[in-house]
């Protein structure tokens, strides 16, 4: 078995390709972070239209507010669903 040399300073399971493809977590964070916002601002407005339009939830102040915090967050969790369906969906496809 042969014996590496070990510079100092160097990770020595690190390659230049291998540090790319890391360097950019922060981005994908970033992404991941703006797409949610952007979900989240869209389903409240959505949801606010709603509740705004119906005269049946605008007499009790408390079910207008849970629906309005809680639907948002609701719909994210489902629109992220359904693109993972969407996403397993196309893979399978172009597997076969």
């Amino acid at each position: 078995m042969a014996v590496r040399e070990h510079r100092a300073g160097a990770d020595p399971g690190a390659s230049g390709d291998n540090r790319r493809r890391t360097s950019w977590g922060w981005l994908t964070v970033f992404r991941f972070g703006l797409v949610l916002i952007a979900l989240l601002l869209l389903n409240s407005f959505l949801v606010k239209a709603m509740v705004d339009s119906s005269a049946l939830m605008a007499d009790d102040l408390r079910i207008t507010q849970t629906l309005q915090f809680a639907l948002p967050l609701l719909m994210i969790f489902v629109e992220f669903w359904l693109y993972d369906l969407l996403k397993a969906a196309l893979a399978t496809d172009r597997e076969a």
